[in-house]
C-alpha cells in the first residue's frame, strides 16, 4: 500500500499470469488498479471480463471505478455490453450515465 507504483507493476504482472485467470481475481485486480490510480488497467481488465461473459461486470458501477467511467474507452465497453442501445430504447439511463444530444452520452 505504501508503494503504489510497485503495486501497479504487480497488478499488471498478475493480469498476465494464467494461474490467476478467473473472473473473481480479475475483478479484484481491477478494484486494486483503481485504488492505485491505474484506471486504464482497471478498464482493460473489465474488457477482459466482458469478453469472458463474466457476471461480475456489474462491478464497473462501484464508486472506486468512477474515474475509470470517465475514460473515453469506457463508452465502448458500455456499447459492447448493449447498455447504450438499451438506455436509448427505454430512456432508463440510471444513476451514472446520461445522454448528451442524439448520438453521445456521458458517465460519472
Amino acid at each position: 500500500l505504501d508503494d503504489p507504483g510497485g503495486a501497479v507493476t504487480e497488478l499488471r504482472q498478475l493480469r498476465q499470469d494464467p494461474a490467476y485467470d478467473n473472473s473473481f481475481v480479475r475483478m479484484v485486480t481491477a478494484f486494486y488498479a483503481s485504488c492505485f490510480g491505474d484506471h486504464e488497467l482497471a478498464l482493460d481488465i473489465c474488457r477482459d471480463l466482458r469478453k469472458a461473459n463474466s457476471s461480475l461486470i456489474f462491478m464497473i458501477w462501484r464508486p472506486i471505478h468512477q474515474p475509470m467511467r470517465r475514460l473515453p474507452d469506457f463508452k465502448e465497453l458500455l456499447r459492447d455490453l448493449g447498455l447504450v442501445e438499451y438506455w436509448r430504447e427505454t430512456g432508463k439511463w440510471g444513476e451514472f450515465c446520461r445522454p448528451v444530444g442524439d448520438g453521445d452520452f456521458t458517465c460519472e
